[in-house]
């Protein structure tokens, strides 16, 4: 098993309150917003699946783990990405 580096510890609790601050912003379900319609009619729904994975819309840097980066997805949304 890797060793885990002394700077890596120190930064968890950083790292888990941005995933509990997520946890919290998506209720737990997937953060996928659906358009549907013609363009003159688009109406938009979010997907009502249950949230599996906490996905980073950018590399996961410690420069760029702010919880407006992070979002949770469903298996198949996450597939997808």
């Amino acid at each position: 098993m890797a060793r885990v580096s002394a700077k890596v510890k120190r930064q968890r609790p950083e790292y888990d309150a941005v995933y509990r601050a997520v946890d919290a912003r998506s209720q737990w379900r997937c953060e996928v917003v659906i358009f549907q319609g013609p363009p003159s009619l688009r109406w938009l729904w979010r997907c009502p699946a249950p949230a599996v994975e906490h996905h980073h819309t950018r590399k996961p840097r410690r420069s760029n783990h702010h919880p407006e980066l992070v979002i949770h997805l469903c298996r198949r949304h996450h597939d997808m990405v």
